[in-house]
């Protein structure tokens, strides 16, 4: 009897701590885990065509999925992605609900302090969306006045709001909703990545155009979280040979960014 009540009160304590260990979800993210599981496991927000989208399939996929698979393969394992709303994806990695970000995200001197980036493998920039009708906006310097859609959270936003004169910055959870919003003459302008704009533009000709020139320009890396030296070199490796050997060019390229 007292050894059934010692196995039981064994057991217990190892089911919480499972439980607990499960609650905080990976139990850490350095390099020896990652080649231990076998999996790089990656946030991304999939609704940002043609970097990370989900398709008629409900399968993530394009260009930053393309490049994370990549990636994950050049260290020896499988890349695993999930899909998180932008506005908790800092919060998710800080939670290490997955091991790093790649998800489009712009090297910016405040997200340094906090995280670390790997050698940028691309750069990006900004552009202004109108409905195809306007004759009013040009570029930014016709912004004054206007209501202007950007994502919240994102490099978009704090150019929108720097802007002198710009009439109201409206901030969204995703960047479609700036799009439905500029379709229904709600706000009069967007300001979103360029590659971006160039994707809804084609998909819609005959609603949306870009005005003006290309701005914000920034490169873009793979975010992980301070002090993970070893992950870091090893991502660093990987991307090093990706530049080296061309394949970061055949996939810009390819998706045209």
């Amino acid at each position: 009897m007292k050894r059934s009540k010692m196995f039981t009160c064994g057991f217990l304590v190892a089911l919480v701590s499972v439980m607990a260990f499960a609650s905080i979800g990976l139990a850490g993210s350095s390099l020896d885990e990652i080649k231990g599981r076998g999996v790089l496991v990656i946030g991304t927000d999939a609704t940002y065509p043609p970097f990370e989208y989900v398709d008629k399939n409900d399968k993530i996929v394009g260009a930053e999925v393309d490049f994370g698979n990549e990636l994950a393969k050049r260290m020896g394992v499988q890349a695993k992605f999930v899909n998180t709303a932008w506005d908790g994806i800092f919060p998710a990695l800080d939670t290490k609900k997955f091991d790093v970000i790649i998800s489009s995200v712009s090297i910016t001197p405040k997200r340094a302090e906090a995280y670390d980036f790997s050698t940028p493998y691309k750069d990006s920039a900004q552009i202004v969306v109108v409905r195809k009708i306007d004759k009013v906006v040009k570029s930014k310097d016709d912004l004054k006045g206007k209501k202007v859609g950007v994502q919240i959270g994102t490099t978009s936003e704090k150019e929108a709001q720097g802007i002198a004169g710009v009439g109201e910055v409206k901030s969204y959870s995703t960047f479609v909703e700036p799009f439905m919003e500029l379709s229904f003459e709600r706000i009069d302008a967007i300001i979103v990545n360029s590659a971006v704009a160039d994707t809804f533009v084609q998909r819609y000709p005959e609603r949306f155009k870009t005005a003006g020139e290309k701005f914000l320009f920034k490169q873009q890396g793979v975010v992980i979280r301070k002090g993970e030296k070893q992950l870091k070199e090893a991502i660093d490796k990987a991307i090093q040979s990706m530049l080296d050997d061309g394949w970061i060019k055949t996939l810009r390229d390819k998706y045209l960014i």
